[in-house]
């Protein structure tokens, strides 16, 4: 199952960033729990479902970055377990 799709993704120190627009809403919630990165600054947590499975804590959304991270605002990196394809 494709749960992001773009041609815009970023690059940032290794990781592959989506537009927080790219992910289907359907499968997708946001949590209250928080992730701090020294270099990105502070993103939430996503929980992902699929086929009626959830998988907490999938992706991290940087509405807000720090501004050396910039380039990832409103921007989500998938965490490990996603599968990424170019």
């Amino acid at each position: 199952m494709v749960l992001a799709e773009s041609d815009a993704t970023v690059m940032f120190e290794g990781t592959r960033y989506f537009s927080e627009l790219s992910i289907d809403a359907l499968h997708v919630r946001k949590t209250a729990r928080i992730y701090h990165c020294p270099k990105r600054g502070y993103g939430l947590y996503l929980d992902l479902f699929v086929n009626g499975n959830s998988k907490n804590d999938a992706a991290v959304l940087f509405a807000h970055p720090y501004p050396e991270a910039a380039a990832i605002a409103g921007r989500l990196c998938f965490l490990y377990g996603i599968e990424i394809v170019e």
